[in-house]
């Protein structure tokens, strides 16, 4: 790649021609031949020029000194426009003119160097020192002392988006709306709710209506600790239905884990359904619903649920991405709306809670869910009761798949548990719920930390054993062993 400056000056040379024209004010009638200096620019004969304009061009040069230099000029590679022709006809299905789709090329490499030279403000992933649940419901606006943002186009992702957020006032239509504040209202197309349900009064949208395969997102860097492993979200998208695009290029939404020590991606830690961090629009997803807008296929979801599982990564330091891409083949678009990071209740995809847990010795850990409703179809659950002992997990308890039904209750006794230790005190314990619907998996829902369990640190959340009482037969003494709290005793 062969990238100038026209005229740019270098620091020792601007200071050389500073002090000629210092020379010049104090002798305004040096005579000098035309000459072209380094960098080709005339310099014409002196004797000619006014002592105010010597003046003028000495200090012009001194702040020149000081500045980068003047606007970078952008020189594309010899072979630019025959690699963008052969990345145009390996299209799947070009949805647009070759000089359309060539100067939306030109436009991205450009970004991309402004970006890399430092002319623009490059996104940095692991920049920032977030919280992992602040400002997660955005009822006080984006908070950027707790979020991230960047944007851009495909062509330039991941490496070389512009930091920051647009405005976040400006309207859907508006393809500068790359991250927009939005309030309690309707979707102006779809009419779905634009805030999440249960009394959320703002959200963010991320994307827009314009087509250009735009890029945005949000972020959050922080270090995982034992006691928030799961990051709950609710979200709902918008999204075109281009027909014979591979799924890889339709509109999407997508989250990202990124371990800020390497730079690496982290696998298989938020899953949407289907086991995929991505969700596009699905024909047999019955919770996705379907229109028609300016005579295209738009296909859009209520909101939905999803978690973020980094149990196998505590004390790393990550940073979340939640991402909206247009269509690769340039001319469908897709948005989605955001809210209530590391919340998830009023799950219509699936719900589990947690109703009631023995404190110590054998006993039933039960739970309460609900089956997944789409379009007059009803799903299945499936519980999984996750046993840990010293942060690891020794055993699983599975229920059966229910097509009906709102809880269910698993009976533990830890002498009869394979792999638990009754040396210590006692258990940790996750509940998991998996859910589908229409042969389709959907994004699980889990009850604690793992592998803290329910309550931060390790082997306490049900004791092994129960303290006997002192006394057994008949008890004159109200709560014995205080099961109730400090009550019937007083202090002297």
């Amino acid at each position: 790649m062969k990238l100038i400056r026209t005229c740019q000056l270098h620091k020792t040379l601007c200071l050389v021609l500073f002090i000629i024209m210092k020379n010049l004010i104090r002798n305004p009638t040096l005579q000098f031949a035309q000459t072209k200096n380094r960098q080709g620019c005339l310099l014409k004969n002196m004797s000619i020029m006014k002592r105010q304009f010597i003046q003028f061009f000495s200090i012009w040069v001194f702040l020149l000194c000081l500045g980068p230099g003047i606007q970078a000029q952008v020189v594309f590679p010899p072979d630019f426009e025959q690699t963008v022709r052969r990345d145009y006809e390996q299209l799947s299905d070009p949805e647009e003119t070759f000089d359309a789709y060539f100067s939306y090329r030109k436009t991205a490499f450009i970004d991309k160097y402004n970006i890399e030279h430092r002319l623009a403000a490059a996104y940095e992933p692991c920049q920032g020192n977030h919280t992992p649940c602040g400002n997660g419901d955005f009822e006080t606006g984006l908070d950027s002392n707790e979020w991230s943002g960047a944007y851009g186009v495909y062509a330039n992702y991941p490496n070389a988006l512009t930091d920051g957020f647009s405005p976040l006032n400006l309207a859907l239509s508006n393809s500068n709306a790359r991250q927009t504040l939005v309030a309690v209202g309707n979707d102006p197309i779809t009419g779905i709710s634009q805030v999440a349900p249960g009394g959320s009064t703002q959200a963010i949208r991320l994307g827009n209506t314009a087509v250009g395969r735009g890029v945005e997102l949000i972020s959050k860097r922080f270090t995982v600790m034992p006691g928030q492993t799961i990051i709950g979200f609710q979200y709902a998208v918008v999204l075109q239905k281009p027909t014979g695009h591979p799924n890889g290029n339709q509109p999407k939404f997508f989250v990202r884990v990124i371990d800020c020590a390497d730079g690496s991606e982290l696998r298989d830690v938020c899953n949407l359904g289907n086991n995929s961090n991505m969700v596009i629009a699905d024909e047999d997803n019955p919770f996705f619903m379907s229109m028609t807008y300016n005579g295209n296929e738009l296909k859009y979801t209520d909101w939905m649920c999803a978690q973020i599982n980094l149990s196998q990564h505590v004390g790393k330091t990550v940073t979340i991405q939640f991402i909206n891409m247009d269509c690769l083949q340039g001319q469908h678009f897709g948005y989605t709306y955001l809210d209530n990071v590391c919340v998830t209740t009023n799950c219509k995809t699936g719900d589990v809670r947690l109703r009631g847990v023995p404190a110590c010795g054998p006993g039933r850990i039960c739970v309460d869910f609900n089956l997944p409703e789409a379009n007059g179809i009803t799903g299945t659950a499936q519980i999984d009761l996750q046993i840990y002992q010293d942060g690891s997990l020794i055993h699983t308890m599975q229920s059966p798949s229910f097509i009906a039904g709102s809880n269910y209750c698993f009976y533990v006794d830890p002498a009869q548990i394979p792999g638990m230790n009754t040396n210590l005190s006692g258990y940790d314990f996750s509940i998991v719920g998996n859910f589908g619907i229409n042969g389709i998996s959907l994004a699980p829902i889990t009850i604690g930390n793992p592998p803290d369990g329910q309550t931060t640190g390790q082997n306490n959340d049900v004791g092994l054993s129960c303290i006997t009482q002192c006394c057994p037969g008949k008890n004159l003494i109200k709560n014995p062993g205080f099961e109730l709290g400090n009550q019937s005793f007083s202090s002297g």
